[in-house]
């Protein structure tokens, strides 16, 4: 059918720059869902490894931040002043800075920190300061926080694993079914079949009753036929005959036709005709869709 109704063009020097646009167009949006769908993997990769990263970052920082002595000596909190003296030089050796070329600015800040912690055991105004403020310094001033919901707390590695998924596959999978829906609009969210039975037709006639073929076969419309609505549809057929309005007998289609273009143009004649009976309520949200998209499709057809 679609091979039918594309099989020539108008020869004429406009119709051949509008089969040019046209076939342009087309491939620019077949092009079109596959560099979103890159450019949307880009930007989630680059977002997750920053994520990541970010995350990595911040629990190193909160693992050097917490100050707990007994841990970082590696005692427990009933070890003897002998305990922890022992400790406290086994670890002091161990994270020298001259023991550790590799890396002595990190082994220069854990040093000061055992110093720190076993200061903390051995004083008891330190030890004091510790146990009131959680460090041995004392009070140092107002500290500021997020107030995040106990939830959130609780249950942070599911949330962040739950919005990885939403971010990493539910959002890349929405915007790829929105393109798939999006490709076959031109520019104007006409379908481009329309676009072509349009040219098509045009081609080969200009004539006010067979616009109103091209307008009623517009792809739009396509599926909206129901057979429940056949005898409405013979009713008004019927009345428009009686009354020397249209006959859909002497309709002619340059392509093949279906129900649902039948079925517009019966109802888009019973529109324009006024016949003096009431559309039946059947057929009564056809001809709304008829005429909600009239704008676009007429604008379309005299773009065409």
């Amino acid at each position: 059918l679609e091979k039918q109704r594309l099989a020539s063009y108008c020869a004429c020097a406009e119709c051949q720059r509008k089969k040019l646009r046209l076939e342009t167009s087309a491939k620019t949006q077949r092009a079109r869902p596959a560099r979103a769908l890159n450019a949307v993997v880009l930007i989630l990769s680059v977002t997750l490894a920053w994520l990541v990263f970010r995350i990595l970052a911040a629990q190193q920082r909160e693992q050097e931040a917490r100050f707990d002595p007994f841990e970082l000596l590696g005692v427990s909190s009933s070890a003897s002043k002998a305990e922890i003296r022992a400790a406290f030089r086994k670890q002091s050796l161990l994270h020298h800075p001259d023991k550790n070329p590799d890396n002595p600015e990190r082994a220069e800040r854990r040093f000061v920190r055992v110093a720190q912690a076993y200061k903390t055991l051995t004083d008891e105004t330190a030890m004091e300061n510790y146990r009131k403020y959680g460090n041995p310094d004392g009070y140092r001033g107002t500290q500021y926080g997020v107030a995040l919901p106990k939830l959130v707390r609780s249950h942070g590695r599911v949330l962040l694993l739950l919005y990885l998924a939403v971010i990493g596959v539910a959002f890349p999978v929405a915007v790829g079914a929105w393109w798939r829906a999006q490709r076959h609009k031109m520019s104007s969210s006409v379908l481009a079949a329309t676009y072509r039975m349009y040219i098509f037709t045009l081609a080969r006639t200009a004539l006010v009753r067979n616009l109103m073929v091209a307008y009623t076969a517009s792809f739009e419309f396509a599926n909206s036929f129901h057979p429940g609505r056949m005898p409405a549809l013979i009713f008004t057929a019927q009345a428009l005959k009686r009354t020397d309005r249209f006959d859909i007998k002497k309709a002619r289609y340059l392509f093949p036709s279906e129900d649902w273009m039948t079925q517009g143009l019966i109802v888009l004649h019973a529109y324009t005709s006024r016949i003096p009976e009431e559309l039946p309520l059947e057929l009564q949200p056809v001809r709304a869709a008829l005429l909600e998209k009239a704008d676009m499709l007429g604008t379309a057809l005299i773009d065409s």
